[in-house]
């Protein structure tokens, strides 16, 4: 039988007088070094330095005492609770501040509308494609350059992308990141070198967005790190139907629309050019667009195939040849609380094929007070972005 196990959540405060009383009768304390640098643990309790979870957990199921673990921010959140319970461990549990709370006040900005997703040894395909349909992300990053290059591809795709390094502790450093260079640090103003690691830097101010500027670029970053993703868009594109009064009641992600394959009069078409709505019922049951997919609809005519499949979640990249259809792509996105955005890729795209196209790409702009609405191939609910 494994012996009691309580897991101690770390922020960089001053630990609870409760977890200090387990670590104090902890024959076995384990976490990541810099955790178990920070405890004052007992010279006799043996302590086990976490780098592979799989032989973390053999040790702690295998210890014959009381056993303490630390791990970073709330341990229920992403963390080894689950792996704990998974081996039939059922542990007490002393929560810190999550590092995603941690990033968002630090930045001064609410997150119940926010997307949190998870990038640690997982296909940052899913996770980027994700961040791309929803206006607001916290993205957990892993170990390595998992973070710079998912950070890459959020700017170029034209999000606002801020780090928070290391939260709680002395070299602490929340700045937003450029996509051409240094920026200004957010807590000196000074510039920092293009290979200078964040690892030694003092601690960031809780500035807004508007007041923090890049490190180094999507560079090399210091683990750990939380990425926070901002879509600079309006919430609310021209055109768009009204938001719901009052706040939403769902935090995150919405998940599917109360409807779908929505009549042909409530989109813009050309002389009845226009998928039918029991066409796009069978689309979207054979495509199952939902977040996390990107789907691309190439000859996407009026988008209404692209706009229902985006209010499920994914991200639609539509391309269209017609400038008067890709007018009424736009028209149709702002009409289902989408945003038309234009980046260049359906342009690269039809010179590659020899053919001239705009590009609509639907994102998803999960606001918080309407339902989804998006277009195409696989987008979310409320961006849409035009590429040519």
């Amino acid at each position: 039988m494994t012996p009691p196990v309580t897991v101690i959540g770390c922020d960089g405060s001053p630990l609870a007088p409760e977890a200090t009383a387990v670590i104090a009768a902890a024959s076995l304390v384990a976490g990541a070094r810099r955790h178990l640098a920070a405890a004052a643990i007992p010279a006799a309790a043996r302590q086990l330095e976490i780098t592979r979870l799989d032989a973390a957990l053999d040790g702690i199921c295998q210890a014959t005492g009381p056993v303490a673990v630390l791990a970073s921010g709330d341990p229920g959140f992403f963390g080894i609770v689950r792996a704990l319970r998974a081996r039939g461990v059922q542990p007490g549990v002393i929560p810190a501040v999550s590092s995603v709370a941690l990033a968002f006040a630090r930045l001064g900005l609410d997150w119940d509308d926010a997307l949190v997703l998870s990038a640690h040894g997982r296909d940052p395909g899913p996770v980027a494609a994700a961040a791309l349909a929803h206006p607001k992300v916290a993205i957990l990053t892993g170990p390595g350059e998992s973070a710079a290059q998912l950070a890459s591809g959020l700017l170029a795709a034209g999000r606002r992308v801020y780090v928070a390094e290391r939260l709680g502790g002395p070299a602490e450093r929340v700045a937003e990141l450029t996509a051409d260079g240094p920026g200004e640090s957010a807590d000196s103003g000074e510039s920092a070198g293009p290979g200078e690691s964040a690892d030694s830097g003092e601690s960031a101010g809780a500035r807004g967005p508007a007041g923090a500027r890049g490190p180094a670029g999507p560079g090399r970053l210091a683990d750990p790190n939380v990425l926070i993703v901002v879509d600079p868009a309006p919430a609310d594109p021209p055109g768009a139907a009204a938001p719901a009064a009052g706040p939403g009641w769902v935090a995150g992600h919405r998940g599917a629309p109360a409807g779908w394959a929505l009549p042909d009069d409530a989109f813009a078409h050309r002389d009845s050019m226009i998928t039918k709505a029991e066409v796009r019922a069978v689309v979207l049951a054979r495509l199952g667009p939902g977040l996390g997919r990107t789907v691309w609809d190439l000859g996407s005519g009026s988008g209404s195939v692209a706009v229902e499949c985006a209010r499920f979640g994914a991200h639609v990249i539509a391309i269209e040849s017609d400038p008067g259809q890709c007018a009424r792509i736009e028209q149709n996105a702002a009409a289902h609380g989408v945003r038309a955005a234009d980046d260049g890729l359906g342009q690269r795209v039809a010179d590659d094929i020899g053919a001239v196209s705009i590009q609509h790409r639907i994102e998803a702009n999960h606001r918080r007070r309407q339902p989804a609405r998006s277009a195409g191939a696989a987008v979310q609910e409320g961006l849409l972005k035009r590429r040519k």
